[in-house]
């Protein structure tokens, strides 16, 4: 005989079988071990102050080359330590290398030697007296903090009052401390200003004539005899000046032809062949000879070479580079600067290159050894003696 289960049981069986499977439902989804807390870490951003530190046992290449590439920055090498810059993360990771470390303490400043150079502190605090003595003309704004989290501080501001700028191309210093700036777009001028950077005068200003410019794009000093070199790539010459703005000469004209300029881009001055090294702060790498011949390398970006000039006279003495992509050739040079001595002895040169998005090295010859081409100019044996780096 079937026995039919009242209603009122069957509610109650259905009601504590889903309770029984909720149950050991969430007794499976708990956590086996205690129940902590939330991390109060959790959700911080990653810190990027960059601390020094000490690590030992680095003895060989491959251990700072393992080193660098947690990131960190190699600062010192010893016998068998190195020291480091770096954040908490790439110290970390250096210490599961298996490299022992330890913070250290490092006086971050120049030594006695290098009395004249500025720490950061002492940047900042010169950066903020001159804008605060000169309200009316100087601003100073961050651009943002570098990887050791300081601020980038700019001085200046735009406009064409005195001491501001629209587009300054190129600085130099003197050896009383002086600063000159070339720039071009509302003035075209050079500005000077004194060595706790207050502005003190200015010369040149936009046009054709003797001391007036055209985009002074670079520009170059020769201590020895108080003479300033101004390359300006919208008249397509150089003139030369004293520090003070008193004109002196003109070299180059326009045009494609030996002696003649098409946007002279950038400046190296040579004595007897060495290029003199620009002052820094006041301070000179290398002191030029009061005598000796005045040479001139310039860049020329829309005839896409080099041509060096008597410093004098203009006369040129002979031309390197040419269209060209091939090894010895140039495409829209836009800066030169000095690049120590060749393996030879000779002076080198490194050439940015817009058109050919590299850096070009060059060695010049004497051009005296040199054949000439059929516009008469003197070149180098395969259009220059560029240098594999």
């Amino acid at each position: 005989m079937q026995t039919t289960q009242p209603q009122s049981n069957k509610k109650l069986n259905w009601f504590l079988s889903i309770t029984i499977l909720l149950a050991l439902l969430l007794g499976l989804a708990a956590p086996s071990g205690p129940v902590h807390a939330a991390n109060p870490q959790a959700g911080k951003p990653e810190s990027y102050a960059v601390l020094t530190y000490w690590v030992g046992n680095v003895t060989t290449r491959e251990d700072r080359t393992a080193i660098t590439q947690t990131g960190a920055d190699i600062i010192e090498v010893g016998a068998d330590y190195v020291i480091v810059n770096a954040t908490l993360k790439e110290e970390k990771q250096i210490a599961r290398l298996g490299y022992p470390i330890l913070q250290i303490t490092r006086a971050q400043d120049f030594p006695p030697t290098d009395a004249a150079y500025h720490n950061y502190a002492e940047m900042v605090a010169e950066i903020q007296q001159v804008a605060a003595a000169h309200p009316d003309i100087v601003s100073t704004f961050s651009i943002g903090k570098s990887y050791e989290g300081r601020e980038l501080w700019t001085l200046g501001s735009y406009g064409t009052e005195t001491g501001q700028f629209i587009y300054p191309t190129d600085v130099v210093y003197l050896p009383d401390g002086r600063l000159l700036v070339a720039e071009y777009g509302g003035h075209d001028r050079i500005q000077a200003f004194s060595s706790d950077r207050r502005f003190m005068y200015a010369f040149g200003r936009g046009g054709t004539g003797d001391g007036e410019f055209l985009r002074p794009q670079a520009i170059v000093y020769d201590a020895a005899r108080d003479e300033l070199y101004v390359a300006h790539a919208g008249n397509h010459r150089i003139q030369v000046f004293t520090s003070d703005g008193e004109f002196r000469r003109s070299l180059g004209a326009p045009g494609a032809g030996i002696g003649q300029f098409r946007y002279p881009f950038g400046l190296v001055l040579l004595v007897d062949g060495r290029a003199v090294e620009p002052l820094r702060d006041g301070v000179a790498a290398s002191v030029a000879p009061e005598e000796g011949r005045r040479t001139l390398v310039v860049i020329e970006h829309s005839n896409h070479r080099l041509q060096e000039v008597d410093a004098q006279s203009g006369k040129s003495l002979g031309l390197a580079g040419g269209l060209g992509r091939e090894l010895g050739r140039l495409k829209y040079p836009w800066a030169i600067a000095s690049a120590g001595l060749g393996r030879d002895g000779a002076q080198r040169f490194a050439v940015c290159e817009q058109g050919n998005s590299r850096i070009a090295f060059f060695t010049l010859p004497d051009w005296s050894q040199e054949t000439s081409a059929s516009d008469g100019a003197p070149r180098a044996t395969g259009d220059g003696e560029p240098q594999d780096q």
